[in-house]
Parts: C-alpha cells; structure tokens; sequence
C-alpha cells in the first residue's frame, strides 16, 4: 500500500514531467530545423554549427538530468543515509516537477524563504517525497473549495504560501493553502494510516502518515494548523544541522 501510495504521487507528477521534457526536445528540434535550412542554402558555417550544438547538449543535458532525478526520486530510499541538505534547494526540486501542471490548475505559488543557513540533517528526496504530498493534498483542498464557491457564483483565488525561518529552537518549513481546510474533529487523525477524507478513488490514506515517518526519522515534527472552510498550514520543524 506504501509503494502504491507512491506510485500514485509519480502518476501525478506524470503531466509536469511530460512538459519539463517537452520544452528542451523542442529547442533541439527547432534548432536542428535551422541546421537544416542553412545547410540547403549553403550558409551553414562551422561557427554557427558549433554554437548550435553546443545549444542542443545544453538541452539535452536538461533532459537528462530530469530523468535522473526522477529515477533516483522513485527509488526504495530506506536504505540511505542522512546527509547534510539544503531545504531551499528540496524545496525549489519539488516545485520544478509540479509547478507547470499547477499552472494549469491556476495555482500560484508565493515563497518567504528567510533562512540565512536552510541546511538540516536528512534525505533530500524523502524531503521531497513528503513536499510533493503536501502541495497535492493542497490543491486537492483548493480545487474542492473553487467546486464549492463556484455553485454560490465566488471564485478562489488558488495560492499555496511557502515559508521557512530559523531560530534557536530549529529550522521551520510551512505550506499553507486556502483551500476547504480541516474539521476540528478530524485534526487529531489525520496522521494516522489510511484515514483519508478523500474518495476511495482519489486517494489511499497514506500520503500523510507516510510523511509522518519521514519527519520522525529525520528527528523533526509535524504539525497542522486549521480552520474549515478558510486555510490549513501544515508546519515541520528540524534541528538545524551543526557541523
């Protein structure tokens, strides 16, 4: 159920993968096209050539450093050990995956990284891992919401706030959306296996109590802060990392 859990979240990420990749193999094809024009007119000259190769490696190391980081991220970490990582850097990975299909969703994104030191002791992509949840079950909130609004002829402007600060007590991230938010009652289960307030279609149950481990094995916490039918703010607290 675990692995199926994560298997979804790739699923997800599948469209903004899909686009990430697009665009560089458009810049080869275009630039290959002008390849082929200027050879038929016999003004294909080594120095143009050579810039536009070098364009097209350019691009298609972008690609592959995509699928790297894909394989790598969809890969059994339990057996990896913790590393000196920067959230910042976690964080911004996240958001290269989604942040094209959450366009789509007319998402925006607003970022307060005040860290001068974002670094802790983790696994970057089980960081991740546990990011991309927090931003799916936040536009899953949004998107019921703007369903709601939209009967009663309101609209939603769909943002999800990101936000890290440090102090004596550790490193902070929070994600917070203003999406159908969380009923009191049910604040205190969300953590728990399996308990979902979604479809049995949609999703497992899984995404945050799957998180919740990740955090606890990186020595941290999480925590929830809510109100129904205005915002949720999801916070994880770290030791920050001291060499």
């Amino acid at each position: 159920m675990i692995q199926k859990s994560k298997l979804e979240s790739l699923g997800e990420l599948a469209a903004g993968i899909a686009h990430e990749i697009n665009q560089p193999l458009g810049g080869i094809s275009l630039l290959l096209d002008n390849i082929q024009i200027r050879a038929q007119k016999g003004k294909l000259t080594p120095e143009y050539l050579e810039k536009k190769l070098n364009k097209s490696f350019e691009d298609i190391d972008r690609i592959r450093m995509i699928i790297d980081h894909i394989r790598i991220f969809s890969r059994d970490q339990d057996m990896a050990g913790l590393i000196k990582m920067d959230v910042h850097e976690v964080i911004m990975n996240a958001l290269g995956i989604i942040k094209h299909q959450y366009k789509k969703h007319d998402i925006e994104f607003e970022l307060n990284f005040n860290c001068q030191e974002p670094f802790i002791l983790g696994n970057p992509f089980k960081l991740e891992q546990v990011m991309l949840n927090l931003f799916s079950n936040a536009r899953f909130a949004m998107s019921e919401k703007k369903k709601l609004l939209s009967k009663k002829s309101s609209n939603l402007h769909k943002k999800i706030k990101i936000g890290t600060y440090s102090d004596e007590k550790g490193l902070t991230i929070s994600v917070e959306d203003n999406g159908t938010g969380i009923p009191k009652k049910l604040q205190k289960n969300i953590f728990d296996p399996f308990f979902t307030t979604k479809s049995a279609d949609t999703g497992t149950g899984l995404g945050l109590s799957i998180s919740y481990g990740i955090i606890k094995e990186m020595k941290g916490t999480i925590d929830v802060i809510s109100k129904e039918n205005e915002f949720t703010k999801m916070t994880l607290g770290f030791p920050i990392y001291k060499k």
